[in-house]
């Protein structure tokens, strides 16, 4: 896979590509590579540039013109701006003008701030949570129920294959009308045959004598119905290849929006999302509405078709016949509305236990070598099977309800046509009726019931479809305003107006100046999923809402998320009051127990998130200002374990600047200290470095990393703890490759090996969240305080 061009890919490979990208976005977000996202293949709907496309409309996903009219209105979600205010109506809402546009929201749940309106169409979820609110039924207090159906959304989401979808249609309703010819046809055919035999004429009831129709002419007619038939077949193929088609390019279009929504989402989601969910929503739930759009929709339409044309058939022919037949449709239309509301529910639960289930293995599978190593294969085994039977009763529990449904609404069909076919008999035996009529009418009457039937089971297979367009809908709509407009997918969103609202970003780049005042940071707790409270908790935050993630079985605190707020007596401060100003091309160094905040430090740098207090300036800038993306590009990032991805040695260390060219990348890996090490392997740097890097050694890993960052020359520098887990003679290597890197450049270190820090220029020593100490290694040494008592176990261990 090479960084300079990504292909479209198969499933199997998107969902591993989504993997790789979910186990280090955040060597992702700090290299400022979120647009590289699957790029769409070209043709007639993705070739556009213009003004005024939404999320689904044509044109590449990653750019587009910006339209004079600053408005978008997506699945509930509207986003405007200008002077005005939010407004938000429901159960559970809130709105402030803040300094944007104005924006409706009618929901259960809603929140409008600074010009956003948030309004989620809550369908099967929306009764419990809003029960966990104590907000009751999922009405609103107004008593408007917010609910968008399916097939609402689905005509939405596909308004680009409009065309195919018309050609599709059209072809449907030709190939439906000779399906409709089919009962007439023999019916005429029948009644023809009846009346050959040695006679040449015939009497009719009236006494009229005429010709009786020849075999010659049966046998012409046969071939003209079989032309007929034969068109109808073409239609059919063609009805197919339509539909195929537009939902081809439907799930390919929804998977890279997908996809561009989650590499948007700030790094707040990915502390409480799971990998294993989101590749389900990716995979599973699009290959669900690929199937919907291709399959479902069109038999759907087919059906409804068959069932509208018989029955105008059928009146034609006795409308006092096709009233009886008609009399059972109420109970089977009672029967669908029941179990669409149970079905509805059932297909979001069991979607969500398939994700949970997709979770685990994927944490197994990416935990293999501690699985083994701990010899835990037989629990991992038994948990694993243990949420995969609570999956097969809510599958279960589907099963019975849609199997109940179909046969008991073909049971009320055919029992229609069996009434149909005694009045029929009856009509015969009374001579009101010939035996070629009652044929033809019952051929339509079977005709309409098999279509009947069908319709049933096309209908729940939309319903169980329904939960997963839900699921993916909620994650489309996860960007924020602050977060689109930074992200260079927002035209994916929204489209704005010329305003700049894109953020700081220096022409001349940045001098190197860091300045933290007073800055305070805490967590908050919030769940560690992507269910469907965990979206809303997200969603309906303000951007820069603190949270801290408990993990799950331990309840220790896990990564911080941003915040501004903080839930009162919920929170823990991870730095207090911290103070310090790091002048250009100055070395940092960062000590301190586990636990002191030191790495925190590096993530607010990053922009991953925000101080609940105090001010973090850069080059005098606040850094809420700064357009995030940009800062990145400008701000190096080497962590403890970097990531490396399943491509080339060269692509890897490309990833720091993507136009580098090979002499570049080569003398980016001179600094680095590994070129000598790369050439040496049999493909050089066409070596592909395995899952993770996982045929390379920790320290040449880390030179690899450390050559990405060489390669993007950033002015600001951060590194966290990047010689902890490497042998002594790794740990050399790195180090001179670090001091080669620390040239000419403001440099962050966070090290518990104190002789990684001792040249800097200043060291920040933290205890608790708070800055204890500062100064040179000499002045610290003496002090008799925390540093000299870290430098003493050191020296002794």
């Amino acid at each position: 896979m090479s960084f300079q061009r990504l292909e479209s890919r198969d499933a199997d490979d998107d969902g591993a590509l989504l993997s790789s990208s979910s186990l280090g976005l955040r060597s992702v977000t700090a290299a400022d590579q979120q647009q590289q996202q699957p790029e769409d293949v070209e043709d007639e709907y993705e070739t556009a540039q213009g003004d005024g496309r939404d999320l689904f409309s044509s044109g590449n996903v990653a750019d587009s013109k910006t339209p004079a009219r600053p408005k978008f209105t997506f699945a509930g979600l509207s986003i405007g701006q200008g002077h005005g205010h939010g407004h938000s109506h429901g159960g559970h809402g809130g709105g402030s003008g803040g300094g944007g546009g104005g924006g409706d929201s009618h929901g259960g749940s809603g929140q409008a701030h600074h010009g956003h309106s948030h309004g989620w169409f809550r369908h099967s979820h929306a009764k419990d949570f809003q029960q966990d609110h104590g907000m009751g039924h999922s009405h609103d207090r107004h008593g408007h129920l917010v609910r968008m159906s399916a097939i609402a959304k689905f005509a939405q989401i596909a308004r680009p294959e409009r065309t195919m979808m018309l050609v599709g249609a059209v072809a449907l309703s030709l190939s439906v009308a000779v399906n409709l010819f089919l009962p007439y046809s023999l019916g005429s055919l029948l009644a023809d045959a009846a009346e050959t035999g040695s006679n040449t004429t015939t009497t009719t009831s009236n006494g009229e004598v005429r010709e009786k129709t020849s075999f010659s002419t049966i046998v012409n007619m046969t071939f003209v119905y079989m032309a007929i038939y034969v068109f109808g077949s073409l239609m059919t193929s063609t009805r197919a290849f339509a539909f195929s088609i537009a939902g081809e390019r439907l799930v390919r279009r929804v998977r890279c929006a997908l996809y561009a929504s989650i590499l948007s989402q700030p790094m707040s989601f990915f502390d409480k999302a799971r990998s294993g969910e989101l590749l389900n929503r990716l995979s599973a739930d699009t290959d669900l509405l690929k199937h919907t759009i291709s399959l479902s929709l069109a038999q759907a339409l087919r059906f409804l078709v068959q069932v509208i044309g018989g029955t105008l058939f059928l009146f034609y022919l006795s409308w006092q016949m096709t009233l009886v037949l008609l009399s059972v449709i109420p109970l089977v239309a009672l029967g669908g509305w029941c179990y669409t509301r149970k079905a509805r529910v059932l297909s979001r639960t069991l979607q969500d236990a398939l994700a949970e289930d997709a979770t685990i293995a994927d944490e197994v599978i990416n935990g293999m070598r501690h699985v083994q190593a701990f010899g835990r294969q037989d629990f991992e085994q038994k948990r694993f099977t243990t949420h995969l039977n609570a999956t097969y009763k809510y599958a279960h529990k589907l099963a019975m309800s849609t199997s109940i449904f179909m046969g008991a609404a073909e049971f009320g069909s055919y029992w229609a046509v069996l009434m149909v076919i005694l009045y029929g008999a009856h009509l015969l035996i009374e001579g009101q009726l010939s035996s070629s009529f009652v044929t033809s009418y019952i051929l339509y009457a079977v005709y309409v019931a098999h279509a009947l039937g069908a319709l049933s089971h096309v209908g729940a297979e939309l319903s169980k479809c329904a939960g997963a367009v839900e699921r993916l809908m909620q994650l489309l709509s996860l960007f924020s305003s602050s977060q689109a407009a930074d992200s260079p997918n927002f035209s994916l969103v929204e489209e704005l107006s010329s305003v700049d609202i894109r953020g700081y970003q220096p022409r001349d780049g940045l001098r190197g100046l860091v300045e933290f005042e007073h800055v305070c940071f805490s967590y908050d707790t919030v769940d560690t999923s992507i269910s469907d409270r965990a979206i809303e908790q997200h969603t309906n935050s303000h951007p820069f809402t603190t949270s801290h993630i408990h993990h799950p079985t331990t309840g220790e605190p896990m990564r911080p998320s941003s915040g501004r707020s903080k839930a009162a007596g919920s929170d823990r401060q991870v730095l207090m009051d911290v103070s310090f100003v790091a002048q250009p091309r100055m070395t940092i160094g960062l000590v301190g127990p586990s636990g002191a905040g030191k790495s925190s430090i590096l993530q607010l740098l990053l922009a991953f998130y925000a101080p609940s207090a105090g001010s973090i300036k850069i080059d005098g800038h606040p850094i809420e200002s700064f357009n995030s993306n940009w800062l990145r590009q400008n701000v190096g990032y080497v962590s403890q374990d970097p990531t490396l991805f399943c491509c080339s040695i060269g692509d890897n260390i490309r990833y720091g600047r993507l136009d580098a060219t090979q002499a570049e990348v080569e003398e980016a890996a001179r600094v680095a200290l590994i070129h000598d090490f790369i050439m040496s392997l049999p493909h050089g740097y066409n070596t592909i470095v395995g899952e993770r890097g996982a045929k390379l050694s920790g320290g040449q890993r880390q030179r690899i990393a450390i050559a990405r960052v060489v390669l993007k020359n950033a002015m600001i520098v951060l590194m966290d703890e990047p010689t902890s887990a490497l042998d002594a003679e790794s740990e050399q290597l790195v180090q001179q490759a670090l001091e080669a890197l620390y040239k000419n450049r403001t440099c962050l270190i966070v090290s518990h090996r104190l002789d990684v820090i001792r040249s800097c220029d200043l060291i920040l020593v933290f205890e608790h969240g708070r800055l204890i100490e500062k100064g040179t290694h000499q002045e610290l040494q003496g002090a008799g305080k925390t540093y000299s008592k870290l430098l003493a176990i050191q020296s002794s261990s």
